[in-house]
């Protein structure tokens, strides 16, 4: 198995890490995320950090520390879906400190398939919650929701969506 090798620098805060899609980035140690049960799907690989520049906004990208070609697009919910609500039981949020909904970030995973912008989506299911106080977080699956996997950004991902035309957020596209 090919591991990522990881070199301390001068800084002994500062880590280089390997990005695919970014090529090496040198990172806080402080900045890094833990997901004490990884994300869904990807349970083995526990640490992240969140990559927030001008040229991605609203979007970020949330970069797994370990795997250089783990990493996804994520955007605050409330941006694409004004009514977006999260309901979760306060004591399962105890793995990553969240005492207080003030101390919670709320984003939800991008999908932009390959050379199909106008289908991108996000999945309004499998929130991620950030503790960013304590730096760590969980993603968690709202069962009892009527949430789409698949919320289209763009109107020509609407028709097999079930959105209605006051669901739509449009979104420029490069």
């Amino acid at each position: 198995m090919n591991k990522t090798k990881i070199k301390k620098v001068e800084n002994p805060e500062l880590r280089k890490i390997q990005s695919s899609r970014f090529g090496e980035l040198e990172v806080d140690e402080s900045a890094f995320i833990n997901f004490p049960h990884g994300l869904i799907g990807f349970e083995k690989y526990r640490d992240y950090i969140i990559l927030e520049m001008d040229s991605f906004k609203p979007f970020a990208w949330l970069q797994s520390v370990d795997k250089p070609a783990l990493g996804f697009p994520i955007v605050d919910p409330a941006l694409v879906k004004q009514d977006y609500e999260v309901k979760i039981d306060a004591g399962e949020l105890k793995d990553i400190g969240v005492t207080d909904t003030s101390q919670a970030r709320i984003f939800v995973i991008v999908t932009v398939p390959r050379g199909k912008p106008q289908e991108m989506s996000v999945n309004l299911l499998g929130p991620i919650i950030v503790n960013a106080d304590q730096r760590r977080a969980m993603q968690i699956a709202l069962f009892d929701s009527d949430y789409p996997t698949k919320y289209y950004l763009v109107d020509e991902g609407k028709e097999s969506s079930g959105q209605s035309e006051e669901d739509q957020v449009s979104c420029a596209t490069a």
